[in-house]
């Protein structure tokens, strides 16, 4: 198998037909699969997808609710393909997305690829404005981009990778549902990385209706949940990485901080208190001085301790 996709699904019934149209209008020549992880749902994303499964289009059912991050490390243990990518249900892809990411991978001896993106709204859909020129990154450039969260963003869905990045060596799972899973995944991915391919042409759909914008829902957790993701990096970067990989961390204190400052703005406004708030900074600033954090204290302690994976997948 050359190529495999992994979705999680959750009452994606709505969406599933305009996704799997994507899928089976790429114009990628290799094999190519897509794994559904699909939680129990009520508006019958199951049965629409037992119709549709062949041996391209794959459904696999949890007998309960876990979560996207869990559905994708169930999907990552079961992809056969030499490459794996990632996409929301509710999202959908450009006919090159396959041929582009995968060849683009092939023609630079890449392990990871980034694509640009279409950004629909309610009313209207627009591509992403500040991508910037394609370019072939070293490790460090890659992980520098990643973490400014500019012309790279941290989605997942918008990533390839190949298999032995994802399957060997440590990793980061945050627990289920939390909202900044995937910059932490994408983190530990890119460090294993030697080179990552950054194409400027868009070629997925994301969806950002205002209905099911994380940023829509009351989540008084939000910044809470950022600054935990935060910690899981650098926890990584002590534990796993090498004095680059911490340095490169620290010097996106920056920009980080001004992503928590918009968070911590939204999760006031849905109830968070002063004194949280306070002690969110305190400990984000702490993150970010040289000397390593004590993990064992503060408020993402456990976290920490369960989200960093060590060795091989399986």
């Amino acid at each position: 198998m050359d190529v495999s996709l992994i979705c999680p699904c959750y009452n994606s019934l709505s969406s599933l037909p305009r996704l799997l149209s994507s899928f089976k209008n790429q114009d990628y020549p290799g094999s190519k699969e897509i794994l559904f992880l699909v939680d129990p749902s009520q508006d019958g994303t199951e049965g629409y997808l037992k119709k549709e499964e062949n041996a391209e289009i794959k459904a696999f059912f949890n007998e309960q609710r876990i979560g996207i991050a869990p559905c994708r490390e169930l999907g990552i243990e079961k992809a056969a393909g030499k490459f794996i990518g990632f996409v929301d249900a509710d999202d959908y892809l450009e006919p090159a997305f396959l041929s582009s990411m995968v060849g683009a991978m092939e023609k630079e001896g890449a392990d990871a690829c980034d694509c640009s993106f279409y950004v629909k709204e309610e009313k209207r859909e627009f591509v992403y404005p500040f991508r910037g020129a394609g370019a072939v990154l070293s490790r460090k450039k890659a992980l520098k981009r990643l973490l400014n969260d500019a012309s790279m963003r941290g989605f997942l869905w918008c990533k390839m990778f190949r298999r032995e990045v994802l399957w060997e060596g440590p990793s980061i799972s945050l627990p289920k549902n939390h909202l900044f899973e995937d910059m932490a995944f994408c983190f530990a991915s890119f460090s294993k990385c030697a080179k990552v391919v950054c194409l400027s042409k868009p070629l997925y759909h994301y969806s950002k209706e205002a209905s099911s914008s994380a940023t829509s829902r009351k989540n008084p957790n939000r910044a809470q949940e950022h600054l935990e993701s935060f910690a899981a990096m650098r926890a990584y970067a002590d534990r796993f990485g090498d004095p680059t990989l911490q340095k490169v961390f620290r010097s996106s204190k920056a920009r980080s901080a001004l992503s928590l400052r918009f968070d911590l703005r939204l999760s006031k406004k849905d109830g968070l208190s002063k004194g949280e708030a306070k002690r969110i900074k305190k400990e984000f600033s702490l993150l970010y001085k040289k000397k390593n954090p004590d993990f064992s204290q503060g408020s993402c302690a456990n976290l920490v301790s369960v989200s960093l994976k060590e060795g091989k997948r399986g």
